[in-house]
């Protein structure tokens, strides 16, 4: 089970993400694994909860193969180029067509000068979903009523 939770307002955005990689089977731990990644020239983050390595696959590609100037650019672009190199991913990985991924973007957007964040879900075909900004956890918990109940639990 992957942990994600986020903040995201009009001029940040703050993520934090475990490192935690588990057979999905087993629930053991198997590895570790970066599941946020910082793209600097398109002052973007891009992290996901889900099958383990395919965020690096689609950062690598977005790094690498794409012409997108921001976050606006990608998001054009995004909902087929996923897709199809999900399909690709799983079939060299052998990976069940049950396991499901999400990768989020995170990033400035040179047209509206402020902050954007994007769900894209394999179980939704990576179809773009504007996230609102606020706070965001993946999984959803919830928080004690009474933030002292918090104390010497962290």
């Amino acid at each position: 089970m992957s942990s994600l939770i986020f903040y995201v307002d009009n001029k940040q955005v703050l993520v934090a993400t475990d490192t935690l990689v588990v057979d999905a089977s087993t629930t053991k731990p198997i590895r570790f694994s970066s599941k946020s990644l910082y793209i600097p020239h398109l002052r973007m983050i891009v992290a996901s909860t889900g099958v383990a390595s395919f965020a690096d696959h689609w950062a690598t590609a977005v790094n690498h193969n794409f012409l997108a100037d921001d976050i606006d650019d990608l998001v054009s672009i995004t909902e087929e180029q996923m897709f199809n190199l999900f399909m690709q991913f799983k079939s060299l990985n052998q990976i069940d067509r049950d396991y499901t991924v999400t990768i989020y973007h995170f990033g400035f957007s040179k047209k509206s000068n402020e902050m954007k964040a994007y769900a894209h879900r394999s179980t939704n075909d990576f179809v773009v979903e504007p996230v609102e900004y606020g706070l965001g956890l993946k999984p959803i918990c919830e928080f004690p009523k009474n933030t002292d109940d918090l104390v010497g639990k962290c």
